[in-house]
């Protein structure tokens, strides 16, 4: 049990201050919902206590259970105590349980001032960083990423807004690949790069507002799959139309092909595994044996996020087209390494 506290300091913040889209009652109450607390007290003033207990509670997105105190009555002797302008991280709440009952610690940033809740924001948004992220991913993309969402965070812009948004620029740099030309094919290459950036943005907008769901998982997974074999199937089409080696074309069909039986093989582990995120399926290598070293080099060489940015300097360099039977090379060790996941967990 926590009982989440007002709180009772003067110039302090209130109920209303939104932080991350949310006001500081609701993603308190949500952080430790999603931290596994059971049930929250929720001292409020007698004013307010009725009508935003039942507000809340009748939320869809509130799973816990809450008990309204009033702030005259003393502290529920048997809960751990925290303010509800504490802002945490989910990961920090579970990691550091709220201090048991007794005088609250002083808050870390003055929600009261526009630059505390920046300084919230920013603890809130390190938080969307994953541990599983690439060498890209870890120091590019996920700094645009998240700069992205700093400002999209209190529009009304949802998650599924972003994916679709992110589908569109995949499908955009495939239009621009089928031209085949080097103009076109550089400014294919960015776009699939901008789409890499752009990905990471619906989750992040998901996470800070406890909008997750699995529809959103599986719309992101689908979308991002969709992009990639489309573009390579019109890089293809590209090279084609500018009478480039067969070789080259035969290459970029074989990248496509692979990203689809990539997707294929993972579409059937998120299947089993009642998820759409694929990083659910990186828990852990082979364990033991000679391939052990092989899955976890290609882990971290083949991953999307370093594909689509080699994919964007070789075609900013007018070297893509020469580079597809690299390509298909890495895109069926890709799939060969996917296989040899769903052969690990079929055995599990």
């Amino acid at each position: 049990m926590v009982d989440l506290e007002p709180v009772g300091r003067p110039g302090a913040a209130d109920l209303d201050t939104r932080v991350a889209g949310l006001d500081l009652l609701t993603r308190a109450v949500w952080t430790l919902q999603a931290a596994g607390a059971q049930p929250i007290v929720l001292r409020l003033p007698n004013r307010d206590l009725d009508q935003r207990l039942a507000s809340l509670a009748a939320h869809p997105r509130t799973t816990a259970t809450l008990i309204g105190w009033s702030c005259d009555d003393p502290p529920v002797a048997s809960a751990r105590l925290l303010r509800y302008d504490d802002i945490r991280p989910v990961a920090e709440i579970r990691a550091r349980p709220p201090a048991p009952l007794g005088p609250a610690p002083p808050p870390e940033e003055d929600l009261a001032t526009r630059a505390g809740r920046e300084r919230a924001l920013g603890r809130l948004l390190d938080s969307c960083r994953k541990p599983v992220d690439g060498l890209v991913a870890r120091h590019l993309n996920r700094r645009i990423s998240l700069a992205i969402t700093r400002r999209l965070v209190d529009t009304r812009l949802t998650p599924h807004h972003l994916t679709a948004v992110t589908f569109a620029v995949g499908l955009a740099g495939a239009a621009f690949a089928l031209d085949g030309g080097y103009a076109a094919t550089a400014t294919a290459g960015v776009l699939m790069q901008l789409g890499s950036i752009l990905d990471g943005c619906d989750g992040e907008l998901a996470r800070l507002r406890f909008e997750t769901s699995k529809l959103g998982e599986w719309l992101d997974t689908l979308g991002d799959d969709t992009s990639n074999v489309l573009f390579w199937a019109a890089v293809g089409i590209g090279i084609a139309r500018r009478g480039g080696h067969d070789l080259l074309v035969l290459a970029a069909a074989v990248t496509s092909i692979a990203n689809l039986v990539v997707a294929l093989l993972n579409g059937l582990l998120l299947r089993r595994a009642g998820r759409g995120d694929f990083y659910v399926l990186r828990e852990r290598d082979p364990e033991g044996g000679p391939l052990r070293g092989l899955v976890a080099l290609l882990g971290v060489v083949l991953r999307q996020d370093f594909f689509l940015l080699l994919v964007m300097l070789l075609a900013l360099v007018g070297l893509l087209h020469p580079m597809m039977p690299a390509f298909a090379l890495g895109a069926v060790m890709t799939a060969l390494v996917s296989l040899l996941r769903v052969l690990r967990w079929s055995r599990r």
